[in-house]
């Protein structure tokens, strides 16, 4: 998750606190937390099997990092 995502989730746990209480918040995000491998394996990150090369940049010195 990014850090702008946090004051969101933030409201979205104190809301589901008060609405279901303390322990169905906790059970909701545990459940919701098994998900979070779903955007990994759906990428095409999977498929990748070896690192790819460095990029070439026009107009970098030889031997400046990339």
């Amino acid at each position: 998750m990014e850090l702008h995502t946090i004051p969101v989730t933030n409201l979205l746990g104190g809301f589901l606190g008060g609405a279901i209480g303390l322990h169905g918040t906790i059970w909701v995000g545990a459940i919701l937390s098994l998900f979070g491998f779903l955007p990994i394996l759906l990428s095409p990150v999977r498929r990748i099997r070896r690192m790819p090369g460095p990029a070439d940049v026009e107009g970098a010195p030889e031997g400046a990092p990339a």
